[in-house]
């Protein structure tokens, strides 16, 4: 890095190419809330703040100019309307060492459900047996037909026949008696199903079953210990009934959950209590209900049940807020692997909600994974997304107001969760000494749709309140010139707080020449000017475009009065006129 000075009042300029390097993320993140590589913020902060100075983001995000903001003794201020965004935030900055994360998940794992710790309660709801060896094993997942009222294959480990025929691999095979048991349909109802060609197409379409161990061994002939006779057999337990109807089956647990009420609907449908509590968490317009039971019915009802026990015990066992944060995090990043988006064969699709209803994924089959295992999977991501870029030297404390940064309290990051079109209402005159932030594109319907539905599951109604719900339940179409206002309102509200001469500096991934044209018009319609436009071209980092932008002071404009310049004459009335 060569940096040079223009004077003395002015900090350190930046004007050359730096190569982004990042670091591990978290995937759901990278998907819907991309951020600027570390290393780009750090040489931003450097050149146009000190240290104790105060920087804003207008567009925060997930946190990240704040985080490294803290990371250089800085102060942070960051807006963004995002009650998601602000959760992975406060996991990414407040979480504690990976030592009391674990802990914490322990803790869950262990947490009691139904007399049982819920880590064992979860996985029973997906064991099994082998076809081959018949020993029992836990399903990774189910593979069910589209719109199909029963799964047709189970995929497993089986740690017997993987010492019996040849090391481990997954195994394929098509599913029992005791499996459809456990969602309440009966062999007859199979049968009915497969006659309708359902499951013959899954038998056809997915990879044959094992060959191998397909018997039970005989057992030795042995006389009878004792006389014949004895007492009476016990009677059979009974089991638990069906919890559902035909085309909705319900999850019938092994270990015999809380009984289920019948819901006074007007249908006459039977739901279980967890879904009428995750039903109640998300909002709709015009009492359009039907768009929420459309995001449950993408969840089977074993893995509905299973991902709001989870939910459920993060919300009762936890009281850090960063721990609660990263486990939630963690659940949402569960949500579309667990539901019939994960298609088979294939990837996970996006959640596309248009003009009120879900778009039906394309694939034949769909995958229903054992939401434990996924959780676990999921949290592992986390940690180590967060273990990538955790900076422990300088913690994290939140302020309740601009007021209390660098109190008796040594508060240095003030979360807004409003627009940025509003923040400076949250700010004094003058009192911000730099601007860095990444404005986003706008956001696609994808994007939007998701928000929903990890607001609403993991948050609660009351954060699923403050989305934007028009685009979901109105039309696809999207206005133009969207970003360009969005980018000018922003920008002319958060130059109201930076201080005269004040930097502010604009990154933009990607080299489209309208958002460059936006971006400019905009800190012109604010009052700054335009000194820098620095353009990355990498095939390899991808394009980037840093616009940076000052905010004239009174000093400038005297400068400018006194300074030399071209004599400038007009007329008037037929006689020269001088300045």
């Amino acid at each position: 890095m060569s940096p040079d000075r223009t004077g003395d009042a002015e900090p350190t300029r930046l004007r050359h190419v730096v190569l982004p390097r990042r670091s591990p993320g978290l995937a759901l993140l990278e998907r819907f809330l991309p951020s600027p590589a570390d290393n780009v913020l750090d040489a931003e902060l450097t050149a146009f703040a000190a240290a104790n100075d105060t920087v804003l983001d207008p567009w925060a995000g997930t946190g990240w100019t704040a985080r490294r903001a803290v990371a250089h003794g800085m102060r942070a201020v960051a807006a963004d309307p995002s009650p998601f965004a602000q959760l992975a935030a406060i996991a990414f900055m407040t979480a504690p060492g990976p030592a009391a994360l674990d802990a914490a998940f322990t803790q869950i794992a262990g947490a009691r459900r139904v007399d049982v710790p819920l880590r064992q309660h979860l996985e029973e709801l997906y064991a099994t047996r082998c076809s081959a060896c018949r020993s029992p094993v836990v399903a990774d997942q189910f593979i069910w037909p589209r719109d199909g009222h029963a799964p047709g294959r189970k995929i497993y480990r089986c740690a017997t026949c993987d010492a019996a025929l040849g090391g481990p691999g997954d195994r394929v095979a098509a599913v029992d008696e005791t499996d459809l048991a456990k969602l309440g349909i009966e062999p007859a109802s199979r049968d009915e199903v497969g006659e309708s060609g359902e499951i013959d197409d899954v038998e056809e379409e997915l990879p044959p079953a094992p060959i191998g161990l397909t018997v039970m061994p005989d057992e030795p002939d042995e006389e009878p210990i004792g006389e014949p006779g004895g007492p009476p057999d016990p009677p059979p337990l009974a089991p638990d009934p069906p919890t559902g109807l035909q085309d909705r089956p319900r999850f019938a647990s092994t270990v015999r959950p809380e009984p289920v009420p019948v819901a006074a609907a007007a249908d006459g449908v039977r739901q279980s209590p967890q879904y009428l509590e995750l039903r109640s968490r998300f909002p709709v317009l015009d009492g359009r209900d039907d768009l929420v039971d459309e995001l449950l019915d993408l969840f089977t009802a074993r893995n509905l049940y299973a991902l709001h026990a989870i939910g459920e015990k993060i919300e009762s066992e936890l009281r850090e807020p960063g721990v609660a944060a990263v486990m939630k995090l963690a659940l949402a990043a569960c949500l579309l692997p667990a539901s019939r988006l994960n298609g088979y064969p294939g990837r996970v699709a996006s959640l596309r909600i248009v003009a009120g209803h879900v778009r039906r994924p394309a694939s034949r089959h769909q995958r229903e994974m054992n939401v434990w295992r996924a959780f676990e999977a999921a949290y592992r991501d986390v940690r180590a997304a967060i273990a990538a870029v955790a900076t422990h030297e300088t913690p994290v404390r939140f302020a309740a107001d601009y007021g209390e940064l660098g109190g008796m309290a040594a508060a240095n990051v003030f979360w807004v969760r409003s627009r940025a079109a509003v923040v400076g209402q949250y700010l004094p005159p003058d009192g911000i000494d730099a601007i860095v932030t990444a404005p986003p594109p706008p956001a696609t319907i994808d994007e939007l749709s998701f928000e929903y539905l990890a607001t609403g599951w993991v948050l609660g109604r009351e954060a699923a309140e403050t989305l934007r719900l028009e685009p979901i339940f109105g039309g696809a179409g999207r206005a133009t010139g969207v970003e360009a206002t969005a980018l000018r309102h922003g920008l002319v509200s958060a130059a109201g707080a930076l201080k005269p001469g004040g930097w502010c500096s604009l990154l933009l991934e990607g080299g489209e020449p309208e958002r460059l044209l936006g971006a400019a018009m905009a800190g012109a319609a604010a009052g700054m000017e335009l000194h820098d436009v620095i353009h990355r071209e990498s095939t390899a980092a991808g394009d980037a475009i840093i616009l940076h932008l000052r905010k004239p002071s009174a000093e400038d404009r005297l400068r400018r009065a006194v300074e030399p310049g071209p004599l400038r004459l007009g007329a008037e009335g037929g006689h020269l006129t001088y300045p």
